[in-house]
């Protein structure tokens, strides 16, 4: 009975791995909007570029307010309630914001024609080999898919034409 009653992780280890997760979290919201920004920018389109730093400031307002709403002060105390609710709102219109920019860098990034995009060169010398060596796998693929297409019609063909 004493193992199911006790918690295996303290009260201050919650804390602190929730604490963690909340810096994880930012870290990782940042940097997927500033990549989302940088393609934006690459690709040529402004109202991503605004809806990615957009997103980022509410992304920072929200995290501003946990993070005030979790001081210790009593006057930050007397009105925790009113931040909770404030940063349960805020989260959400992250939520619907990135949904939204992310479907609009759906839409609006890869045009469906565009299947030929020219690859950028890497920095590292290993990469570009890798590169290379998969597009020559991937060309020699499509070969032989071809040519294994073509010889199952032709003998389609000849199996219709000895009947």
């Amino acid at each position: 009975a004493m193992l199911i009653s006790t918690a295996p992780i303290s009260e201050f280890g919650r804390n602190v791995i929730g604490y963690i997760e909340q810096g994880a979290s930012f870290i990782f919201l940042s940097l997927l909007l500033y990549a989302i920004r940088k393609i934006a920018l690459e690709t040529e389109l402004p109202k991503l570029v605004v809806s990615s730093v957009r997103n980022f400031v509410f992304v920072c307002f929200y995290y501003f307010v946990c993070l005030v709403s979790y001081l210790p002060f009593e006057s930050v105390q007397s009105c925790s309630g009113e931040l909770r609710i404030i940063s349960l709102i805020l989260y959400f219109a992250v939520i619907l914001l990135n949904l939204v920019l992310i479907w609009k860098c759906y839409a609006n990034i890869c045009d469906e024609n565009d299947t030929q995009m020219i690859r950028k060169p890497s920095r590292f010398a290993w990469v570009n080999q890798f590169r290379e060596e998969f597009d020559r796998r991937e060309e020699k693929a499509m070969r032989e898919t071809a040519a294994y297409r073509k010889e199952k019609l032709e003998q389609r063909k000849n199996k219709r034409n000895k009947k």
